[in-house]
């Protein structure tokens, strides 16, 4: 019986596809951090937001007194 097995193949090898999987779980967790620093900012925002309209509040609650 003749082997049908191709010398020529075309897949990857088990080094290529860790390599990839690496990269992915590198470009993965630089994006988690970006996203939870963005985040953070964001909530920093509002809550600056949330102090001055607190302040705008009182100094007209006085100002009307």
């Amino acid at each position: 019986m003749k082997r049908l097995i191709s010398k020529n193949n075309k897949g990857f090898t088990l080094i290529e596809l860790l390599a990839v999987i690496a990269l992915i779980g590198v470009v993965f967790s630089i994006a988690t951090l970006s996203i939870s620093s963005v985040q953070k900012r964001v909530v920093e925002a509002q809550e600056k937001n949330v102090i001055n309209r607190i302040e705008v509040g009182a100094q007209k609650y006085f100002d009307d007194t």
